[in-house]
């Protein structure tokens, strides 16, 4: 099953797995150890000249059962429905420190192949081996 966390503004849908920005001082946790009232840190476009991100009380988390994409980013984060997620499902650090050398190699390869049918096949043939079902 997956989780479907609300806040006033915004709603997110993830594995109880994925990890969230969360809580006071901000860390990456799981999504199944989050509760009603526990702070998300999303987008704003009301603070201005302050962070881009704040603190957002949950209002409620549903369960229910869907489909999954996990993303690979450059810097191992990414704003999905307003709130700021890692890519993936283990330990935020661990993780990016191992995908150093995609990301090295995707520094170095020529941009045609970055953006062409090839590296969405490497994408995908990475993600099935580190877990994750990854899109360009």
């Amino acid at each position: 099953s997956l989780l479907k966390l609300h806040w006033n503004g915004g709603w997110l849908s993830l594995t109880p797995h994925h990890l969230v920005q969360a809580h006071h001082p901000a860390r990456m946790v799981e999504a199944h150890t989050l509760r009603p009232a526990d702070l998300l840190w999303c987008s704003s476009t009301t603070t201005p000249g302050g962070s881009p991100l704040v603190a957002t009380p949950i209002t409620q988390i549903e369960t229910f059962w869907g489909e999954v994409r996990a993303i690979i980013t450059h810097k191992g984060t990414l704003l999905v429905q307003g709130a700021l997620c890692s890519c993936y499902l283990l330990d935020h650090d661990t993780m990016h420190a191992m995908m150093a050398p995609i990301r090295q190699i995707h520094d170095q390869v020529d941009p045609q192949f970055t953006r062409g049918p090839h590296f969405d096949t490497f994408q995908r043939w990475m993600g099935a081996r580190l877990g994750m079902m990854c899109t360009s």
